[in-house]
């Protein structure tokens, strides 16, 4: 087991960024937070500006710094997403949340599991999931399978996976393990464009753009793109409202969305977006 401290130079919430919707399997319990990302179980605990941290499995410190996030010019981006009024009052509210970088494999898995789903099932689905590597990593009392690699998702027929929970989805993560044999193909997909990597990405049956653009905003790092889901739409018609008529038509006007959004926010509407969502969420439910 790895355990070490991070010392943070610049903003960073556990709270905020881990239960903005942006990841699955990862739970608080007491002051800690814990969950599996890259092949390891990881618990982190905020004191300040330190982030305590144990690791069981392959991350490393520097894997972790980041997957945090901890890389980005975060007073920067707020910076950017700042000169925006509604988002002025938004990095303040909500600041320290952060765009994590989490393993592509792992986030395009979830976020099928997503498609037409609720955040309790998706983790829960997963869980089970997760039971089919039989890779039962432990911290303590603390414990959690690790995702299937992909040799052995392959080895694994649609009706097993449809048992586990994961209904009609079972068929998109068979192609999804068919098309990406290997991590090493989907790390080729870094050298895309953001559009040229969401075209890829969707030619798996069952991946449209909002989820194309789930996985290249929380996984291959593009701010670019933008996500927009229910709790995107409410929030659009309410405080973008000129935007808002696009959303009559969101097939035709979705990339014309992101397009404003984008130039509003200098390529940086995705993490405008994850402010936009959690406020959505938290605010907006009638």
């Amino acid at each position: 087991m790895k355990r070490g401290v991070i010392k943070l130079d610049s903003n960073l919430n556990l709270d905020l960024t881990f239960s903005s919707g942006q990841i699955f399997r990862w739970k608080k319990l007491n002051s800690l937070w814990y969950g599996i990302s890259y092949g390891s179980l990881i618990i982190l605990k905020q004191r300040g500006s330190e982030i305590e941290y144990r690791i069981q499995g392959k991350m490393n410190e520097e894997d972790l710094f980041l997957f945090l996030g901890l890389d980005q010019d975060y007073d920067k981006i707020l910076n950017i997403l700042s000169k925006d009024l509604l988002l002025h009052k938004l990095t303040h509210r909500y600041l320290g949340l952060r765009v994590l970088k989490q393993n592509k494999r792992e986030c395009a898995l979830s976020f099928l599991c997503a498609i037409f789903n609720n955040i309790k099932r998706i983790n829960m689905t997963l869980d089970h999931f997760a039971q089919i590597s039989k890779r039962k990593l432990e911290i303590g009392n603390l414990a959690l399978y690790d995702y299937p690699n992909p040799n052995e998702l392959r080895k694994i027929d649609e009706k097993t996976l449809r048992n586990l929970g994961l209904g009609f989805r079972a068929r998109y993560f068979i192609e999804f393990s068919k098309t990406f044999e290997d991590d090493n193909d989907l790390e080729q997909l870094n050298k895309l464009s953001t559009i040229e990597l969401e075209s890829c990405l969707m030619n798996i049956k069952g991946i449209g753009i909002k989820t194309a653009s789930c996985i290249a905003l929380y996984s291959y790092g593009r701010f670019d793109s933008f996500p927009i889901d229910t709790w995107m739409k409410k929030i659009i018609a309410r405080c973008y409202k000129n935007i808002g008529t696009l959303l009559r038509n969101l097939t035709r006007n979705y990339m014309t969305i992101r397009d404003i959004f984008n130039e509003i926010f200098q390529n940086h509407a995705g993490y405008a977006q994850l402010f936009l969502y959690v406020y959505s969420r938290n605010y907006l439910r009638r």
